[in-house]
């Protein structure tokens, strides 16, 4: 039997503690947020081979009234591949509006029981193996809070994917970069990253986080509505002492861009105004007033460099950022300011420690540091192996 429930309106996911499973097998919730009908099927069809005894999936079904029928159909259909077991294990959610990839992750995580649970994108494609290797990795000590496995392109699969390629990294001005991937240089996988090691952020593509952990810092930030909450949300467990880590022996591969271009989502402009967003919130007012204004001029040589390219739409995209961000953001980043500075346990050193103290676009745009191992000897303590 599968479960489904209609939701029209909900209010905010709040978290709380899970049951323990006193089992080598905990229990772990896979959340799959679908706002469009193209790809789930061939997620879900991968999802089902899935080789583990204590696991539920959940589908946060949400977009709008005119095409939640043909992706609740296309969702149905998929399921009716899996096993009796499974399918009483399996719950659909529907909410008849987009909320966007931080209210569906967070609906999921709020109707979840798994000790452990994994967000993922519902345009990736899974092993069969991959969920016991993740547990393995999160089982290995309580203050791993989340595992990022080996994202490769499910259209080229021997690269990795833009979207967390073999783990996520920022500079002091808050510029996301992955192990595999420098703004759009993406290398292939060769056996180069095939190390447990300790990132910065794990990708949204396939996330695998401790419930526990979830409901002592929160979850993501649906201000964000999609694109950087997962980087927000590691400021926050990194606060607290927790870790990160890559486990390279688990792969997926994603579609990439597949649900963002459906949507017509601008991600671009949301990347970027989130990503400001993000650093009001949680960087330190001494650390915040070193960083804003050279982020500000470099933000708008991007900008000058996207006129002169004839990329217009994108350019714009720069300003609009800035403007979104004091006409509609800047009270709310001051008033979670407090909140996330209650959640600190550890000053802010202990970041900075897991941070690129220089400019990444610099080094890339003027040095040709092209490739993650270029930078990797420039971060204070590199990637830890554990």
């Amino acid at each position: 039997m599968i479960f489904r429930l209609n939701v029209i309106e909900g209010g905010l996911a709040t978290s709380c503690p899970k049951k323990k499973f006193p089992s080598q097998h905990p229990r772990v919730s896979i959340i799959i947020p679908v706002s469009i009908p193209d790809n789930i099927e061939m997620c879900l069809r991968s999802v089902v081979k899935t080789k583990y005894p204590n696991l539920e999936v959940i589908l946060v079904v949400n977009a709008a009234p005119d095409v939640i029928a043909q992706i609740v159909s296309n969702v149905e259909y998929a399921v009716e591949s899996f096993s009796a077991s499974m399918k009483n294990r399996t719950k659909i959610v529907v909410y008849q509006e987009a909320l966007g990839y931080a209210a569906a992750c967070n609906r999921g995580f709020k109707d979840s029981k798994g000790e452990y649970v994994i967000f993922l994108n519902d345009d990736v494609v899974v092993e069969p193996s991959w969920v016991d290797r993740l547990v393995r990795v999160g089982e290995k000590n309580f203050n791993i809070a989340c595992v990022q496995p080996k994202i490769l392109s499910l259209y080229n699969t021997d690269s990795f994917d833009y979207a967390g390629a073999a783990g996520g990294f920022i500079d002091v001005y808050g510029v996301p970069f992955c192990a595999g991937r420098v703004f759009d240089v993406i290398e292939k996988d060769q056996g180069q990253y095939d190390n447990i090691e300790e990132i910065f952020w794990a990708s949204g593509v396939a996330l695998f986080c401790r419930s526990s952990i979830i409901a002592e810092v929160g979850l993501f930030d649906e201000e964000f509505f999609s694109y950087m909450e997962e980087i927000d949300f590691a400021f926050r467990v990194l606060h607290r002492g927790y870790r990160i880590v890559f486990a390279p022996s688990v792969k997926v591969h994603h579609l990439g861009a597949a649900t963002s271009r459906k949507m017509n989502l601008d991600s671009d402009f949301l990347s970027y105004r989130n990503n400001l967003l993000m650093l009001l919130k949680n960087y330190e007012l001494k650390d915040l007033a070193r960083v804003i204004m050279p982020r500000f001029f470099l933000d708008m040589f991007n900008f000058l460099e996207r006129l002169r390219n004839g990329n217009v739409k994108k350019a714009i995209n720069v300003p609009r950022a800035y403007f979104s961000l004091i006409a509609e953001k800047l009270r709310y980043a001051f008033m979670e300011r407090v909140r996330v500075r209650r959640l600190k346990n550890l000053d802010s050193d202990h970041i900075k420690k897991r941070i690129l103290p220089k400019s990444v676009a610099i080094l890339y745009k003027l040095r040709g540091f092209l490739y993650f191992h270029q930078l990797r000897n420039l971060l204070p303590s590199g990637m830890e192996e554990q």
